[in-house]
């Protein structure tokens, strides 16, 4: 089940992009498009992020604005019966994972510790109504920044697979994701 939830929190969408040549190739058009993140990068518009022959993570940047909502591309290269393709998927950045992840555990702790100090004394303390419905309000909170922060960022993920599909291949994605 909570499996489940962080998948619901956390929505991917897989990519699949078929190689026109080798992996190093693929991997020198790519570090060709794509820059590292960096000082030098910090005014530039476009994708940025860490390519080598183990995997991919990038992501879309524009200057003087941050999106961590948005979601980013983290992929490897596989190679299957002599044919070679970028795998991976779309997904929250590993800080937004963990940052939501310790708020609603924070807040689901304080939530316990809350009712049970509310329900433990006879002395007036926390209303029972703020115990019981203060925390699902920050925990919605949170799940509606996630979602609207993901929304605003879906242009960012058109952006990024033409920039791979322009690196490393072409032709029809083997994703099920409507472009």
């Amino acid at each position: 089940m909570l499996g489940r939830a962080w998948r619901w929190l956390f929505p991917s969408q897989p990519l699949t992009i078929e190689l026109r040549g080798d992996i190093p190739s693929a991997v020198a058009a790519l570090r060709q498009q794509i820059a590292r993140p960096g000082i030098r990068t910090l005014f530039r518009e476009g994708v940025v992020g860490r390519v080598d022959e183990s995997g991919i993570r990038v992501r879309y940047q524009r200057p003087w604005h941050r999106n961590d909502f948005a979601p980013e591309f983290v992929g490897a290269f596989k190679t299957n019966e002599g044919r070679s393709a970028l795998v991976g998927e779309f997904r929250a950045g590993r800080r937004t994972r963990v940052f939501l992840g310790f708020w609603i555990g924070f807040v689901v702790a304080w939530w316990a510790l809350a009712f049970g100090a509310t329900v433990g004394t006879t002395e007036p303390g926390i209303p029972m109504p703020l115990v019981v419905l203060v925390p699902p309000f920050m925990i919605g909170f949170a799940v509606a920044l996630s979602r609207v922060g993901r929304y605003l960022g879906e242009s960012n993920i058109r952006r990024i697979e033409d920039t791979l599909r322009r690196a490393v291949g072409a032709g029809n994605p083997s994703s099920p994701r409507a472009s």
